[in-house]
């Protein structure tokens, strides 16, 4: 392995690029949505080994999948164009399935930034002052890849005197020569990111006897020689809290990150974070100052859920989802404004979506509109009696795209016209377990769970040409 080097054939340039162009003029000529492809993509270390949840990303014309450990780049075909770490034996294992860490990815350009779980000589040399034995010895480190040719562009690590020099890791990372907070850096797992015009935003936990959580800001350079540099933006890492371990708990906490994050800008260029722990708060986007902070008392359920990324609630309003508990917060002061709770404590709502002036809370085997001036439930359904859990559901126009696990192998992706509620499309998806995410991007949808994707895209009747 060579950080420098393709780690796949270069791509054809973006003429034939997937975009998320809106489809709603097609849906209104009786489109229907026909499966392209289903793959299988191996996680890190060998066949069946611990893979997180993923959040599929459309990115310079790639579908970019992560499942924590390696990322996962497929054509709009499902045809695989690379995966990083280019071997399985490279690889490490992803994050233990209890944990409630989600693999998500930010694009830039042709720039998939990502989280991963790397081990061997992809792990990061990490020199610092206090031992961490978090993930068994691993880290999680950020990195940048060039998903059109395959080249890592920045990684946060320094895989030492054994490999060949380079500018990737010649002592720091791009962006880090002499800085101060290399230490700090090298002895932290970075959780989540977002991408801004210019900086990159990221939370990080260091895991001590209580793991800490912080977050960072880093200003994007192209370097003559093609490297991509990230520079500190902030003076310090802004600190945002510090978790009580939970001792005796069944799962191994050396095995799995003890905080879940996500990272959202809002329309008027706040940086937001929502936590699993039921702590949501706002930072300056400049400086890093908490503007302000609020911590949510959880719902009935005591799951261990990903955090789920801040939505608008309209009004000046944001909105934060804890297991099962809706809270809209003034998006200047932090002030709540009124919480409500859906689902019950074995089946919580776990996700949601904006639609206009409404949510959709996905959970359980059950669907919700809820308004957002007051929370109040303005529609919704039970999707049989058989359905056993909702995953994470997109919007397609006036349409509602439902991943719907059944029992064991069975699930599928149910198509539900929201004035009538009534489900006018069902696709079965064979070889899916479990609760799955799904994400359009214009006329193509993807639909992934911890190792399995399915392409689907919209097909009007007289349409024979390939996608």
């Amino acid at each position: 392995w060579h950080p420098e080097a393709p780690a796949w054939p270069a791509a054809p340039g973006p003429k034939g690029a997937a975009t998320a162009a809106p489809i709603e003029g097609a849906l209104t000529l009786g489109a229907k949505l026909t499966l392209i492809e289903t793959v299988v993509f191996e996680p890190g270390a060998a066949r069946g080994a611990f893979s997180a949840r993923c959040l599929p990303a459309l990115i310079g014309g790639r579908v970019v999948i992560s499942d924590g450990a390696r990322l996962h780049v497929y054509s709009p075909k499902g045809s695989l164009r690379g995966t990083f770490p280019l071997s399985v034996k490279a690889a490490s294992k992803g994050p233990d399935r209890t944990t409630p860490f989600e693999a998500r990815v930010a694009g830039w350009g042709n720039l998939a930034f990502a989280p991963l779980l790397l081990d061997g000589p992809l792990s990061p040399a990490r020199r610092t002052r206090r031992a961490d034995g978090s993930f068994a010895g691993r880290y999680l480190s950020l990195t940048a890849i060039d998903v059109r040719s395959g080249r890592l562009r920045w990684w946060d690590g320094d895989a030492g005197r054994s490999q060949a020099p380079s500018a990737i890791h010649g002592g720091a990372p791009p962006g880090f020569e002499g800085s101060p907070l290399l230490e700090k850096l090298r002895g932290a797992h970075p959780l989540a990111c977002v991408v801004g015009p210019v900086r990159v935003y990221v939370a990080y936990t260091l895991q001590g006897q209580d793991p800490e959580l912080h977050l960072m800001a880093y200003t994007r350079e192209c370097q003559e020689s093609g490297t991509l540099a990230l520079r500190p933006a902030w003076r310090a890492p802004a600190h945002l809290l510090t978790a009580e371990r939970q001792r005796g708990d069944a799962g191994d906490p050396l095995l799995a990150p003890e905080i879940s994050a996500a990272l959202s800008l809002d329309s008027r260029g706040g940086l937001i974070v929502a936590t699993d722990v039921g702590v949501v708060a706002a930072l300056s986007p400049r400086l890093g100052e908490v503007r302000w902070l609020r911590r949510v008392a959880p719902g009935r359920s005591r799951l261990k859920l990903p955090a789920e990324p801040v939505l608008a609630g309209g009004a000046g309003a944001v909105a934060f989802l804890h297991r099962g508990r809706l809270v809209s917060i003034d998006a200047r002061t932090g002030i709540q404004r009124w919480v409500r709770g859906y689902g019950n404590a074995i089946n919580p709502a776990r996700h949601f979506l904006d639609w206009g002036d409404s949510f959709l809370i996905s959970g359980g085997p059950e669907v919700w509109w809820i308004r957002k001036r007051d929370g109040k439930v303005v529609g919704g359904r039970r999707l049989g009696l058989e359905a056993r859990a909702v995953g994470r559901c997109a919007r397609v126009g006036g349409r509602l795209l439902i991943p719907n696990w059944v029992q064991g192998p069975r699930s599928a992706l149910l198509v539900m016209d929201r004035k009538t509620e009534q489900i006018v499309q069902r696709v079965n998806l064979p070889g899916f377990a479990g609760p799955a995410n799904v994400q359009a991007f214009g006329k193509l949808v993807v639909l992934t769970n911890t190792h399995r994707a399915a392409f689907l895209r919209w097909k009007t009747p007289n349409e024979n040409r390939p996608f």
